[in-house]
Formats: structure tokens, C-alpha cells, sequence
């Protein structure tokens, strides 16, 4: 998310790769935008997947409440 408008930027999603490669993809993503807020699932088993994000990527934020916001995308 872009610190100054708020804009979405881009977004990931994948269910069936390994961690380390989610993880290299998402600092990948993180990396391309530089100083943009990311934002990770932090349902189910999301917090220690947050804070391992957060240790390479601080500005790493918790996105709960996924069927709240899948819902709210489809209006």
C-alpha cells in the first residue's frame, strides 16, 4: 500500500507453494515498491507468519479478518 495516497499497489496470493518461496515472493514484491506498507493474511496461523515477514520487511502490517474483506471486494 502506498504510505502517501493509500492505493493498493499490487497483490499476491498462493496457497500451495512451500514458505521459503511465498516468502521470497512477497520481499520481492515488498522490494519493488520500496517504502510501501505491506500487508499479510493474518488469519488462522498468520501472526508468526507476520512477525517472520516483519523481521525482513518492518514495514510488514497483519491483515485479519479475510472473509470481511474478500466480501467487501466483490461490491
Amino acid at each position: 500500500m502506498d504510505r502517501d495516497t493509500g492505493r493498493a499497489l499490487d497483490m499476491l496470493r498462493f496457497n500451495t507453494l512451500e514458505w521459503l518461496a511465498q516468502k521470497a515472493r512477497f520481499l520481492g514484491l515488498a522490494r519493488r515498491w520500496h517504502g510501501a506498507v505491506n500487508f499479510a493474511d493474518a488469519t488462522g496461523a498468520g501472526d508468526p507468519i507476520v512477525a517472520d515477514l516483519r523481521h525482513d520487511w518492518p514495514r510488514t502490517k497483519p491483515c485479519p479478518e479475510r472473509s470481511r474483506r474478500v466480501g467487501s471486494a466483490h461490491r
